[in-house]
């Protein structure tokens, strides 16, 4: 999804600006990382372990942010309009389902049959019957 400048609005940040400032934090971490190294302060071994940990599944360096900020947008989306739906849903069928649901299946069929007989039913049945 693209934000078309109108990140800051609905945002309040710059997407543009923080892939910026994140790029330039990863460079610095990265650095920082290679001179612990250079001073023998990290192993081999403890520097592969570190590189094994951010990599994969578990990178945090280098990530999109635009990216993740529309992964999350859509992802609330989702979840926002399936609240509503099923608000919806539950406020119909307590409203139309629960007074239904209080008459006797039995009234139900007694109803269904009177209304069959009032509009000619039983004149078309015997139509049907005849022939």
């Amino acid at each position: 999804m693209a934000w078309f400048g109108l990140d800051k609005l609905f945002l309040g940040t710059d997407l543009d600006a923080e892939q910026k400032r994140s790029d330039q934090l990863d460079a610095q971490l990265a650095a920082a990382n290679q001179e612990l190294v250079a001073r023998n302060v990290w192993t081999q071994k403890e520097w592969a372990a570190f590189e094994a940990d951010t990599s994969g599944p578990n990178a945090t360096f280098g990530q999109n942010v635009t990216g993740q900020v529309n992964a999350a947008f859509g992802e609330g989306f989702t979840e926002g309009v399936g609240n509503v739906r099923d608000f919806l849903g539950r406020s119909i069928n307590v409203g139309i389902g629960t007074p239904l649901k209080l008459i006797p299946w039995q009234l139900w069929l007694i109803g269904a049959i009177a209304l069959f007989v009032y509009f000619g039913g039983l004149g078309w049945l015997r139509q049907k019957v005849k022939l």
